[in-house]
């Protein structure tokens, strides 16, 4: 049988694509990353410097594993336009926008499941389900806007689906994580909120303990937090980024927070 290795750089969305993906190769044998493999997928992360050049070392490992492997690149990776993949060893490249289809562009024959399936759930107690996906920001630091598309929402109902089918196969925790998770639902007819979804999640599966990734602080609604204080299944904890406590640099970062809405909350 074909076999393939798969390596995920980044953020928990990138770990949550980089789960699908290996939940749609099960026509294939998984093996460790940088053994003998018939594909390498690299799912690649350019927010650092030290992820780029992690993906470029991961690229190199690839090849040394397996010279005649096909070498897939995917995700976020800011050189893409500028420089030619091929002297690095990379055989393919599909951006984030791409990345859903990805098993149907390569050259080999897969058995292709829908995005989102959660094969991998078997094994793990604790799942990371993405909620939202884009940016519509327009911080001075970050350049994920260039990698990710549009503010897309999954719908409501499909996110409980998932999530009823990981706790069926053994999952007691969810961290639900986004691009921008507080922007949940603007895209979506009715506007429906992060509350809501929280609330779906809570009322129609047996979930022991659900969590949040980073959220926005000027996302951080009275409701989310009377959730919160009613319920020891919605975990307790938020991550809010704070760039800086200096007004004038966060005024240059195009943030649109200030010191003083940190410490209003």
């Amino acid at each position: 049988m074909q076999t393939y290795a798969i390596a995920t750089l980044g953020c928990k969305v990138n770990q949550y694509e980089g789960e699908t993906l290996k939940g749609q190769l099960s026509q294939l044998v998984p093996v460790a990353f940088g053994q003998p493999a018939d594909l390498y997928i690299i799912n690649t992360c350019s927010v650092t410097a030290e992820a780029e050049a992690k993906a470029r070392q991961l690229i190199g490992r690839a090849r040394r594993g397996a010279p005649g492997a096909l070498v897939v690149l995917t995700g976020c990776w800011r050189d893409v336009e500028t420089e030619n993949l091929k002297t690095l060893g990379v055989d393919l490249f599909f951006n984030n926008s791409e990345k859903q289809d990805l098993l149907k562009r390569l050259p080999l024959k897969l058995d292709t499941r829908p995005a989102g399936s959660t094969a991998k759930a078997s094994s793990r107690t604790r799942l990371v389900v993405k909620v939202q996906d884009g940016c519509d920001e327009s911080c001075a630091y970050c350049a994920i806007p260039g990698f990710r598309d549009r503010l897309i929402s999954r719908p409501k109902a499909e996110i409980v689906r998932e999530i009823d089918r990981g706790v069926d196969a053994g999952a007691n925790e969810v961290v639900l994580t986004g691009i921008h998770l507080g922007k949940y639902g603007v895209d979506l007819s009715g506007d429906p909120s992060l509350t809501e979804v929280i609330n779906g999640i809570l009322d129609k599966t047996s979930l022991k303990r659900l969590r949040l990734s980073s959220i926005e602080p000027q996302e951080i609604t009275d409701e989310l937090i009377g959730l919160m204080a009613s319920t020891t299944r919605l975990a307790r904890h938020l991550h809010i980024p704070l760039q800086s406590g200096s007004d004038t640099i966060l005024r240059s970062m195009n943030r649109r927070y200030r010191s003083a809405d940190y410490l209003e909350l």
